[in-house]
């Protein structure tokens, strides 16, 4: 059993569905509504990493549980993640089964585009980036913040800004979701975060 009482994964299984969507990415569009890591329909509770992409927690549950098996898919795209530090569990607002912008009630779906949405870790709650980028307060709960992950950057810009997050993170020794990191994990982080710097820059040119 899950954390949450659901059924965990057999780690065979786990690898295949991993495998699968590592083959068939989930597309820009979709990934307001799928699973980064499984490609299932999002269903509460939801997270996100560093980078602002979007899991179910169960997923999340069952990777990191077969991350240490011999059949675990050591997958760049998700090697940053290794402990549930490394997500933030997001705090969605609902009318009816509408996923719904937390300031003006409009849809998220519907407006991901021309609005873009983040969230503040120290709380989880998401709003649109034209509230977070003239607020240093949530607007639901009136936590005080420093930054925000941008959800499903769409360029480059944009993943820079959650990138730059990290790395700030990272040299005040601090994971994702703003907890002291185990001082021997800290190279292994910054290395990682260099390195996809340097992938980007590498991809600009």
């Amino acid at each position: 059993m899950g954390a949450d009482g659901g059924a965990i994964m057999k780690r065979s299984e786990l690898v295949k569905t991993i495998k699968e969507n590592k083959e068939e990415d989930v597309s820009a569009d979709n990934a307001w509504e799928n699973c980064q890591l499984s490609g299932e329909l999002l269903s509460e509770p939801i997270v996100s990493d560093y980078k602002g992409f979007l899991y179910n927690k169960k997923s999340i549950l069952e990777y990191l549980l077969g991350i240490n098996s011999t059949e675990a898919v050591n997958i760049s795209k998700f090697s940053h993640i290794k402990q549930l530090r490394d997500v933030v569990e997001l705090h969605r607002e609902f009318q009816g089964d509408e996923w719904v912008d937390s300031v003006d009630k409009q849809s998220v779906s519907a407006h991901k585009t021309s609005k873009g949405f983040g969230y503040i870790v120290e709380c989880g709650h998401v709003l649109p980036l034209d509230f977070l980028k003239r607020s240093d307060c949530c607007y639901t709960c009136e936590s005080s913040f420093e930054f925000y992950v941008i959800i499903n950057p769409s360029t480059d810009i944009s993943r820079e800004h959650n990138l730059h997050r990290m790395q700030s993170l990272l040299e005040r020794g601090k994971t994702h979701n703003l907890r002291q990191m185990k001082r021997q994990d800290r190279t292994k982080k910054r290395s990682f975060v260099a390195s996809n710097s340097s992938k980007r820059k590498k991809s600009e040119t």
